[in-house]
């Protein structure tokens, strides 16, 4: 539906109101506030309020109906079209009372077999303090507060984006604006400069030799930390080393890796441990050479020795050295 203009203004943007219309009428009261809104810019002049109010003002025997709000009401409604009815609002008024009225804007249209005529709603109007006003569209309503919720979410961001404060170790943090304002006012006491006195040449002149003192162990401190990070930089003395950058810093392996490789390496040091062992065992007992050390006398190993070469003997003898003592002789 094309926006009404009033003045270069939409009809939702302005409040209409009448003084002289107000005094001849003797305030607006329940019964004549159909009368007040017909001489509005709200009302159209082609709407079954105006043509019903022109035909009951022309007959004097039904010219009282247009002050009476339920009878012009009740003629409105048996006429097809466009038509203004109150829907809300007190029907009787006191002194010092400011009431309000809420008149719908609706086509109404014939339907046949008896059934309830066809109204359609095209428009609310206030009449509040005998000012008249249109109620605004939904979606001018939602077009104002989403613009509304733009203008706010602009202001955050600008504020948000002087605010954080980001540290590798902590992340990103954000002043308050209390914060904000002693950081700032204790900026400016910082840079403000003190009046030189007497001895401020010789102490421009030291402090410019210190500062370049300063200089060159910052220099040297950078050399060293380069070579360090060109000698050690693929060394760690972590377990589970940090890699990264600031912001992104994670672990290189996870726990369980870590398990893994710690079961792998003690697996790897028992094979090896077994390995040695049985290499030790082999090489004992394939050694051609005796155990040449010299037996202590009367000792155990003295009489181990004497009990095998007896045994020695026993076994070389054969089947044929069994005869009687007398053949020996």
């Amino acid at each position: 539906m094309e926006e009404r203009l009033l003045n270069g203004k939409p009809f939702d943007e302005i409040a209409w109101r009448n003084n002289d219309l107000i005094n001849f009428l003797n305030g607006v009261w329940p019964e004549n506030v159909h009368r007040y809104f017909l001489f509005s810019d709200f009302c159209d002049k082609d709407s079954t309020n105006s043509t019903t109010a022109t035909q009951l003002s022309g007959n004097p025997n039904t010219h009282g109906a247009v002050y009476d709000r339920a009878e012009f009401e009740r003629q409105v409604k048996a006429a097809k079209g466009k038509e203004y009815l109150v829907v809300d609002g007190p029907d009787k008024t006191v002194d010092g009372f400011n009431p309000v009225w809420v008149i719908r804007k609706q086509q109404r249209n014939r339907t046949a077999g008896g059934r309830p005529d066809d109204v359609s709603l095209e428009g609310t109007y206030f009449c509040v303090n005998q000012q008249l006003y249109q109620s605004p569209s939904l979606y001018d309503i939602m077009a104002q507060n989403l613009l509304n919720i733009q203008d706010k979410l602009e202001d955050f961001h600008t504020t948000a984006a002087e605010m954080p404060l980001f540290n590798p170790q902590e992340g990103y943090n954000y002043f308050s604006p209390d914060a904000l304002a002693k950081r700032e006012a204790a900026s400016r006491n910082a840079s403000v400069a003190s009046t030189p006195g007497p001895g401020a040449l010789t102490e421009n002149t030291n402090s410019g030799a210190s500062k370049m003192d300063a200089d060159r162990q910052e220099q040297v401190a950078m050399l060293q930390s380069l070579e360090a990070s060109i000698r050690f930089g693929g060394e760690y003395m972590d377990v589970n080393p940090i890699v990264g950058e600031p912001g992104k810093l994670s672990f290189q392996s996870t726990d369980s890796h870590l398990q893994a490789q710690a079961a792998a390496r003690a697996k790897a040091a028992a094979d090896k441990a077994a390995k040695e062992a049985r290499s030790a065992e082999v090489s004992a007992m394939s050694s051609p050479f005796a155990d040449t050390r010299p037996v202590k006398k009367g000792s155990k190993a003295e009489k181990t020795i004497g009990k095998e070469n007896r045994l020695k003997r026993r076994k070389s003898k054969g089947p044929g050295a069994t005869g009687s003592p007398e053949a020996s002789v």
